[in-house]
């Protein structure tokens, strides 16, 4: 007897794990949707700090948070609007909440009371100056 593999076209991607469900299903939408709120960032490192940017267009410095707390440099910014419109055969309620955070964990040797903000051209920019290293010595263990 002659065994002869047959593929049906609709058959052929039928896994759960597929890439097409990922893609292109309610868990590829959630990632772009989560990829919009959270802003694009750089870290520089300098020889005498970190230089942290992130592109956050047409949001205020004001409208941001940045705390460090226990050696973690933490951006977020909340933004809640709600829209009513009454008429006499309906009434709108609308709301909407946008949020983001973004943490770095922040080296042993940095400043913490040094850091520095601004925001310029829709880019926020956040000074992380270093500390001389303590200890630096090399030492040859035999």
């Amino acid at each position: 007897m002659k065994v002869i593999k047959f593929a049906m076209p609709s058959l052929v991607k039928s896994s759960l794990f597929d890439d097409e469900l990922f893609n292109n299903s309610v868990f590829g939408d959630f990632e772009y949707f989560r990829s919009k709120n959270v802003p694009k960032t750089n870290v520089i490192e300098t020889d005498a700090s970190f230089d942290v940017q992130l592109a956050i267009p047409g949001v205020k410095k004001s409208d941001l948070k940045i705390v460090v707390d226990k050696r973690v440099l933490t951006v977020s910014k909340e933004e809640k609007e709600e829209h009513e419109k009454k008429n006499d055969k309906y009434s709108l309620k609308e709301f909407s909440f946008t949020s983001f955070s973004k943490s770095f964990t922040l080296p042993d040797n940095v400043d913490t009371e040094g850091i520095k903000s601004k925001c310029e051209d829709g880019v926020l920019k956040i000074t992380i100056p270093k500390t001389e290293e303590k200890n630096k010595k090399i030492i040859d263990i035999e």
